[in-house]
This record gives structure tokens, sequence and C-alpha cells, in this order.
């Protein structure tokens, strides 16, 4: 299988936020249908643009953003797509996915401690 990746630009609450959600939105659906065209089996979109991240937390506009994101491409493609939210939070993309009709997330720390350097994260197996 063969996911591609949809990084979106910075979201509304990140410092790198440029004020226009519109142009988010437009890059990741050009990103998407791009890679649909390429031949991809699935993507997976990313707030990738977020950096610097912060370990399991998500701010609610981006969430909010991200889901009416993920949204309008679901409803664009036909293939499979995924959610990951950096860094760790788990929870937003279980969420995200159950109220978008994603396929799946991507989750960084599932059963080991990771050391990175937006902090020490912690596994969530358990939860």
């Amino acid at each position: 299988m063969l996911i591609g990746m949809v990084h979106l630009l910075p979201l509304p609450g990140s410092p790198g936020f440029k004020g226009s959600v519109e142009t988010i939105e437009e890059r990741a659906l050009k990103d998407a249908i791009k890679l649909e065209k390429a031949g991809f089996d699935a993507v997976i979109v990313e707030n990738f643009g977020d950096q610097p991240f912060t370990v399991g937390s998500f701010g609610k506009e981006a969430l909010v953003t991200m889901t009416r994101i993920v949204t309008k491409i679901i409803d664009s493609i036909s293939l499979r797509v995924g959610i990951n939210i950096e860094f760790n939070c788990w929870e937003d993309e279980i969420m995200m996915a159950k109220f978008t009709g994603a396929s799946f997330v991507r989750i960084e720390v599932l059963s080991e401690r990771r050391f990175h350097p937006c902090g020490v994260v912690e596994p969530c197996l358990a939860q």
C-alpha cells in the first residue's frame, strides 16, 4: 500500500499561521487530488506546518480547521484518508477520524517512551 502525505500549511494558533484558512484548504485539496491522480492507495493529512510541535496538545482553532479540511478531502477524492496530528495527539486524531469518517490514524508513540525534540513522549497504549 502506498500512502501519500498531505502536509498542511501552518494552522490557526500555530506560530507560522499566515491568516488564511482558505489558502491552507486549497493547497491541501490540490495535494490530495494530485496524489490520487498519481496512483496512491491512500493519503494521510498531517499538520506538518505547525512546528514547533507540542506534545499531546492541539489548539481548538487548529482542531476545527483541520477537521474541516479533512472532511473536504474525504468528499473530494475516492482514496482512504488518514489523520496524523503532531505530536502524538492521539485522542484528537481518533475523535477527528470518528467525526469525519477518516479510515485510519497514525499514532507516533503507541507502546514505547520516546525522547523527541519537543519533549519526552509517554506511550498511550494503556489508554
